[in-house]
């Protein structure tokens, strides 16, 4: 372990120790992510990233899409502890959906420009009001790092994207 991850591993016992479940009023779900009415659609998959302390020994990622006539596209999702352990399941949908719950579907969301290529994602598929998650087990106070790549096909009122995380 090198200097930063004794650092975060040290602060994130400190945080376990002094400030779990000590603050009744916070709010449970944190906002990774968030857009409303785009402007423009999102051609190419855009990576997403951040950080979480969890809080409980479960955790669930979800993603909330509403799309007007358009659609919503996640590959690569990855939620890695400090010392490099995946939590998450088939966060490249090479599954399908497995493990994942929500009615989504996949499909091959192959992308060539910039030379990247990706074989499956999740897909909206025009869905209104749609949620797509995954629960996984987690160690309260430990850090976590988060990923995900995200493109839609529309643009305009009616499309919005929530990415959040919660215990």
């Amino acid at each position: 372990m090198n200097n930063v991850e004794r650092a975060i591993a040290s602060f994130s016992d400190a945080f376990n120790q002094n400030n779990l479940g000590s603050k009744k009023n916070e709010p449970n779900v944190t906002v990774l992510y968030s857009s409303r009415d785009p402007a423009s659609s999102l051609d190419e998959f855009y990576q997403f990233t951040s950080v979480y302390i969890a809080r409980s020994d479960q955790t669930t990622l979800s993603f909330f899409i509403q799309n007007n006539q358009s659609s919503t596209y996640i590959d690569d999702v990855s939620v890695n502890t400090t010392y490099g352990s995946q939590m998450i399941i088939n966060g490249g949908f090479d599954s399908g959906t497995y493990k994942w719950k929500g009615l989504w579907s996949y499909s091959s969301c192959s992308t060539f420009r910039y030379g990247y290529s990706y074989s499956n994602c999740a897909d909206s598929k025009y869905a209104y009001n749609s949620t797509l998650s995954q629960t996984f087990s987690t160690t309260p106070g430990r850090l976590l790092y988060i990923g995900f790549k995200l493109r839609w096909n529309g643009y305009g009122a009616g499309i919005f994207t929530n990415v959040t995380i919660y215990p």
